[in-house]
């Protein structure tokens, strides 16, 4: 039972909904099975640390059953009831927190049941709560689409009286506007993911869409912004970028929370582009966009930041010289990681930071109290470790063997996991190999020239920037240090 959905779904649920959970499961109108009861009972003293041991099959039986022989198949159809009073629960919870998902289905309910007058008055009060929400989202057409359909389509409408006529002109309207809308939001997704699908995917009407969102919904501006982001995937337009990062900036208050991140996140993903171009001053760009992100509560979702999400902050603000916004960061929106891992991306970051104000030995002594648990962030300290006495190396030569043993150690680290995809694991070997030839050739105008080539050439490979601005600073005899 350690590993069953309904000890997985439960472990989604937060303490009060645990709470009301236990009055839906007592009551008659959803269960008036004593065992499903008693299951939930015993399974809600275990919550929220459901311990293996006392979630052995016997041990629950006993506690649900007594002292009656064992049997499994007993155990589990109990077991599928109570799930199966958690998912009415889910969806009754659901349509707590979404008041027009409740207002439609008792709507509905009233045109069933020939309530007419009832049915007319929650199809006003629905078009009236939907044109007062401050913005028009893919949902927003979908949802006018549906109620005024319904209403145009109950038997009891007159469809030759203006009400009847306008609902079915409001019902075409909304139907261009969710097809137009969803259009140009999941054709972002196919084009951005074409080399992944097994053939050539043509999106059909996309031409007609993107010509005909020049023209109608023009005044609803994830509308704009989709349609602009869509032609960046394509095609570099850095007036186009600034138009629609402008837009964005100053009609976010009529963006739905979802559309608002897919946007940054699609702009962010241009200056990232641009950036590996040549494009000039994209990287303070990107990072004013991760702090409008932030400003415009984009980041936290389930009221959790994402562990790449919190990381990219600090990398951004670092790389451009924000250590006081960073150290901020860290310290003011921590509490929104994960438990489980904070104190292992707390201390990363800290690591980083410091690297980039050059504090090279506190970012050694964070190391080396860091034991991570996951993989991809060993992969990172054992990458910002080496970085690190690569930089003490340009200060003092006598770094040079710890330098060079590292680089040792973790070659053989990346050659003896199996866990790392070939493409990844030879981005990997190759800035070892780099980075042990940069040292042991940072004197040698030819050799830097020969390295410059072969880093700009290189289809896989880790820290490319990284490289590229050491070999620079090093053929033109500065030293990154003193910068």
């Amino acid at each position: 039972m350690e590993k069953s959905k309904l000890i997985l779904v439960l472990n989604t649920l937060s303490a009060e909904e645990m709470r009301w959970l236990s009055k839906f499961v007592a009551s008659p109108y959803y269960n008036s099975n004593v065992h499903v009861v008693r299951l939930f009972e015993y399974l809600k003293k275990l919550y929220p640390v459901f311990s293996d041991k006392k979630l052995k099959e016997k041990v629950v039986f006993a506690e649900v059953f007594g002292r009656e022989k064992f049997d499994i198949k007993r155990l589990r159809v109990v077991s599928s009831r109570l799930f199966a009073v958690i998912e009415q629960f889910l969806v009754a919870e659901n349509m707590k927190r979404d008041s027009f998902e409740f207002q439609q289905i008792l709507t509905e309910e009233y045109g069933h049941r020939n309530l007419y007058a009832f049915f007319e008055k929650g199809i006003k009060k629905i078009n009236e709560n939907l044109d007062e929400q401050a913005y028009q989202d893919s949902s927003y057409f979908h949802r006018k689409m549906l109620v005024n359909r319904r209403y145009y389509e109950h038997p009891t409408t007159n469809r030759q009286n203006a009400a009847g006529l306008q609902a079915l002109t409001d019902c075409m309207d909304a139907l261009d506007g969710y097809l137009l809308l969803s259009k140009l939001e999941l054709s972002l997704g196919v084009q951005s993911r074409q080399a992944n699908l097994k053939q050539n995917y043509t999106i059909r009407l996309l031409k007609e869409i993107e010509q005909e969102s020049q023209f109608s919904f023009s005044n609803v501006p994830a509308v704009i912004l989709y349609r602009n982001v869509l032609i960046l995937q394509r095609e570099d337009d850095d007036d186009l970028f600034e138009e629609t990062r402008t837009i964005l900036q100053e009609k976010s208050e009529a963006l739905s929370q979802t559309d608002k991140r897919n946007i940054i996140l699609l702009l962010t993903n241009y200056c990232t582009k641009r950036e590996s171009t040549g494009g000039v001053g994209f990287a303070r760009r990107r990072f004013d966009l991760r702090r409008f992100a932030l400003d415009n509560d984009c980041i936290i979702e389930s009221g959790e930041i994402p562990e790449n999400t919190f990381w990219n902050m600090v990398v951004e603000g670092a790389k451009l010289g924000e250590y006081g916004w960073a150290d901020n960061f860290i310290t003011n929106y921590q509490k929104y990681l994960n438990d489980v891992i904070k104190i292992d991306i707390v201390i990363r970051c800290q690591a980083l930071l410091n690297f980039y104000k050059r504090n090279y030995l506190t970012v050694i002594g964070l190391l080396n109290q860091y034991n991570p648990s996951a993989f991809h962030q060993k992969l990172s300290m054992r990458i910002l470790l080496i970085r690190t006495y690569f930089m003490l190396f340009l200060e003092d030569k006598n770094y040079e063997d710890v330098l060079l043993s590292q680089l040792d150690a973790f070659e053989k680290f990346i050659r003896r996991e199996k866990m790392i995809v070939t493409n990844r694991k030879k981005g990997y070997l190759k800035f070892i190999s780099l980075v042990k030839r940069l040292t042991l050739e940072k004197d040698s105008k030819v050799n830097l020239l020969q390295l410059q080539s072969e880093v700009t050439s290189s289809t896989f490979i880790q820290l490319r920037y990284w490289l590229l601005e050491i070999i620079k600073s090093l053929l033109a005899g500065r030293n990154l240090n003193n910068d």
